[in-house]
Formats: structure tokens, C-alpha cells, sequence
């Protein structure tokens, strides 16, 4: 199975790099979504973003929840297969820039073809509060968000556990952008407050505790987490996103 995750960064040109509309970036990353089984993409707020992404793939899950102040979540699914029951949550609380967001959670099931029957599959995709900083001038940074990463650790901690209450099965993967990390590597995160970086840890060892599942991820400074039960055998690698988002993509190589 092969599984891409990809931060798009379809906002409004004025919160990226002010050179591409969210549609235009949407047009330029699409030909690299091709060939995969799960493709999970987060920031892909804007409508015109995707209607873009939603042609890529047969099968698609998104949200509706954008409104005239609000960007929506920001989360999208794409598939070779039938995205099976699909549900989403809402974090109900978050601060500063993320106010302007609806970010939530997404759970989903595909069912994954073998040589003999189908593989059922579970999978949680996400985008957390980010905690903003002084290298964010525009922004009017508050301690509230580290408040927010905290409560939506532990609404997503509740989310994961209530979904899979008596399900037994390994092949349940949680993916995002969480904005926490398990150490904080000072001479690559200048920028971060000493209260930023213990909340980001705190909240990271929170979560970890809580949904009883290992974290696939070995770039310790990476804000991006591959969590599963999964025992298989899993190739993770970081690939160049020729500046047309703010960090690489990732594409997870899964031995079923």
C-alpha cells in the first residue's frame, strides 16, 4: 500500500509565499498525486483548491465546513477504493490564526484489495493548532494556542479511542500535521519560546500515552506524525516539494 500525506499550503497568496494562487498551486501539485492508495492532504482550504484535488481520484472525502470567515478544515481524502463510513470532528477550541480555521479530525475505512479477499483498513487524518511565535510579525500571538493544543490533544486522544472501542485489529493508522514534536533541537527552532516547545513535548507525550499506538516518524524536529498499531513493514520517504508548499511530502510504502 502506498500512502502519500502532503501539506498542500492552499491558502489565500497573502499567508504563503504571495507568488501562487491556491488554485494554481493546486494545479501545479496535482500531476504528483498520482499512483498512490490513500492520498491525505492537509491545508487544502480554498474551494477552487479543491475542485482541483477532487478530480484526481475517484473517490473523495472532504468538508463543508467553510464559511464567510472560516477557511473549513482544511483536510481531504483521496482513494483508489471506496472510502468507507466516513465522519469528521471539529476541535472546538482554538487561538490566533486558527481561529479562521474549522481544523478537525477525519476517520475513514478503505477496504484494501489482496490475492484472496479485502483488508479492512482505519485511518484518522488531522491538522492541529498551530503555536505561533515571534517569526510570525503578522500575527498576533497569544498564549491561548498553547491552551488549544492541549485540549485538542485530548478531544483527539478521546476521538481515536472511542472510534476503535473493541476494535482489535493492527491496520489503523493516524496521520497529520500535529504541530508538536517528541524533543525540541534548539539550533533548528530558534525562533520557539521555551513555554512553546514544553507544551509542543507535553502534548506530543500525551498523545502517545493515550492512543496506544508507535510513532513511525524518526525526524524528531518534524511536526509531522505517522502513528499505527501496524507491525508491517514501512518505508518512509520525504520528497522535494520544488517550493510548491512549505516543507516536503511525505509517501509511506506499506508491506500489507
Amino acid at each position: 500500500m502506498k500512502i502519500l500525506f502532503w501539506n498542500v499550503w492552499c491558502l489565500p497568496a497573502l499567508f504563503t509565499d504571495g507568488k501562487t494562487s491556491p488554485e494554481d498551486r493546486a494545479k501545479l501539485i496535482s500531476p504528483h498525486l498520482a499512483g498512490y492508495d490513500v492520498v491525505l492532504l492537509c491545508e487544502a482550504w480554498t474551494k477552487g483548491a479543491k475542485n482541483v484535488f477532487l478530480k484526481t481520484y475517484p473517490y473523495q472525502y472532504t468538508d463543508n465546513s467553510a464559511g464567510l470567515i472560516s477557511f473549513g478544515t482544511g483536510l481531504m481524502v483521496l482513494s483508489k477504493y471506496p472510502i468507507v463510513a466516513p465522519s469528521m470532528e471539529l476541535y472546538k477550541m482554538s487561538a490566533d490564526f486558527d481561529w479562521f480555521s474549522n481544523k478537525g479530525i477525519f476517520s475513514f475505512q478503505i477496504n484494501f484489495p489482496t490475492p484472496t479477499s479485502t483488508r479492512p483498513l482505519i485511518f484518522f487524518l488531522t491538522h492541529m493548532q498551530a503555536t505561533y511565535n515571534n517569526s510570525w510579525p503578522i500575527f498576533v500571538y497569544t498564549p491561548a494556542s498553547k491552551t488549544a493544543i492541549l485540549y485538542q490533544t485530548v478531544q483527539l486522544s478521546n476521538f481515536v479511542n472511542t472510534k476503535l472501542e473493541n476494535n482489535k485489529s493492527t491496520d489503523v493508522w493516524l496521520i497529520g500535521d500535529f504541530n508538536m514534536w517528541k524533543r525540541w533541537d534548539p539550533p533548528r527552532h530558534p525562533e520557539n519560546t521555551y513555554d512553546d516547545n514544553i507544551m509542543r513535548m507535553g502534548c506530543y507525550n500525551i498523545l502517545a500515552s493515550q492512543i496506544n499506538m508507535k510513532d513511525l516518524q524518526t525526524r524528531d524536529d518534524d511536526v509531522y506524525r505517522f502513528f499505527t498499531r501496524s507491525d508491517a513493514n514501512t518505508t518512509i520517504t520525504y520528497e522535494d516539494s520544488h517550493g510548491l508548499s512549505d516543507g516536503p511530502y511525505v509517501v509511506l510504502d506499506v508491506t500489507i
